[in-house]
């Protein structure tokens, strides 16, 4: 019999700051580019598809995860700028997504993504955009395949830091970068309710 996790907390929204970094470039930028927030629908991430009930059959639903990431592209008050010396707007080009293993869990393969509209932060602003890959079903499928091959008595919820980094362009072609990363646990958690 399948050994299966449960999750109380499937509906819940859960707010993860970001661990951001100072982005590269942000002097030439003349500004601070960075993430605000990384927010998800659930820490908890199921990460293969179960059969809720064999007679139907009916199938736990399984969807691709996404995130939505705040951006703040702020001015530099230690230079001594004035409110009017607000930095120039940066317009995101690509992102990638590691999974970086903080247990024994399976290794999985990085993403590398063409952000999918043209998304601007004004300066002396901040901007969010959803909907961005956190843990896409290729992924989910990788893990499966992972996972199968682990012996049911050894399997685990497995934590990961997930880690965005986003390329981004400000207008007048300074190129910048900014990281930042949530934890996530990944396992085979039963999703079928009730």
């Amino acid at each position: 019999m399948k050994s299966k996790l449960t999750s109380g907390a499937i509906a819940l929204l859960t707010l993860m700051t970001a661990c951001g970094d100072v982005p590269t470039n942000s002097q030439a930028h003349g500004g601070i580019f960075g993430i605000e927030s990384i927010e998800v629908e659930n820490s908890d991430v199921d990460m293969v598809q179960s059969v809720c009930d064999p007679a139907g059959p009916t199938f736990e639903t399984f969807i691709k995860d996404t995130a939505q990431v705040s951006f703040f592209n702020q001015r530099f008050t230690e230079l001594g700028a004035t409110p009017q010396d607000e930095p120039p707007y940066v317009i995101l080009t690509d992102y990638t997504v590691e999974y970086v293993p903080l247990s024994n869990g399976p290794s999985l393969s990085p993403l590398e993504l063409q952000m999918p509209s043209t998304f601007r932060i004004p300066g002396g602003g901040t901007a969010a955009i959803g909907g961005l890959e956190l843990v896409p079903l290729s992924t989910k499928l990788q893990f499966m395949d992972k996972w199968a091959d682990i012996a049911p008595a050894n399997r685990n919820a497995y934590r990961y830091e997930v880690r965005y980094t986003f390329n981004a362009v400000d207008e007048f072609g300074v190129e910048l970068q900014t990281t930042g990363a949530v934890t996530l646990t990944l396992s085979d958690f039963d999703t079928c309710g009730g």
